[in-house]
């Protein structure tokens, strides 16, 4: 015998469908504003930021911040040179997929070339500073000092860097030799460098970072837990 459903049940499952739906639309506008104002979340896809991170990692980022509370030694996300040329449509799907797969899963690419990405640099030098690097040491003189001291003086923050070991013979004036002229920082623009020196898109290459080009500071490790972290 088939079985019959009241008039009753199917206004129930109606109802309970239009809920659903409307919690699932709250929840991804709630997301959005969330990540448009206050809190996002990037995946690290490059080795730029090893040892202090890893390829994978899962770093939330904190948009409320301004250029005073920006310190020596804190870790930013800087905004892409360029912008990505996928429509809202692809970026409002890439948002859902990406939520619900822990930033795993992207079903639209963006086209642009690695280097106008995105990514996460460690803050070196403040405005003010005069700031040039020497055997991929960064040296830091703020404008109330009287001499260059290095950033592990100078930085609270404990980090580790990795370097390249270059010939003997290669000059301090030739590229990727971890050298650099001495530049002072105006208001509002930043130094910033990848904690694995070997990578240069950093202000080596990059040139100094206004705060308009930082989208936000580095604040948990979200994922994997093993590497969960509070900054």
């Amino acid at each position: 015998m088939a079985k019959s459903f009241s008039y009753a049940e199917k206004q129930l499952q109606k109802k309970f469908f239009i809920i659903f739906i409307f919690i699932f639309v709250l929840a991804i506008l709630l997301y959005h504003l969330i990540t448009h104002f206050a809190f996002k979340t990037y995946r690290i896809e490059t080795d730029t930021m090893e040892p202090s991170f890893s390829t994978g990692n899962i770093v939330a980022i904190s948009k409320l911040f301004n250029a005073d509370s920006l310190n020596r030694g804190d870790v930013v996300y800087r905004k892409a040179l360029h912008k990505t040329n996928l429509n809202v449509f692809q970026r409002l799907a890439n948002s859902v997929v990406s939520l619900a797969t822990a930033k795993f899963v992207l079903p639209f690419k963006d086209d642009e070339q690695a280097l106008t990405k995105g990514g996460f640099y460690r803050v070196l030098g403040l405005p003010g500073d005069t700031i040039y690097l020497d055997n991929c040491i960064a040296y830091i003189k703020d404008a109330s000092a009287d001499s260059f001291l290095t950033e592990f003086e100078v930085i609270s923050t404990k980090y580790d860097i990795e370097t390249v070991s270059l010939p003997s013979d290669w000059e301090r004036e030739m590229p990727f030799s971890g050298s650099s002229q001495r530049i002072t920082l105006g208001e509002n623009e930043f130094f910033l460098l990848t904690d694995n020196r070997k990578a240069t898109l950093d202000s080596r290459l990059n040139g100094v970072c206004s705060i308009e080009d930082i989208e936000g500071k580095a604040v948990l490790v979200t994922w994997p837990f093993a590497d969960w972290n509070v900054f």
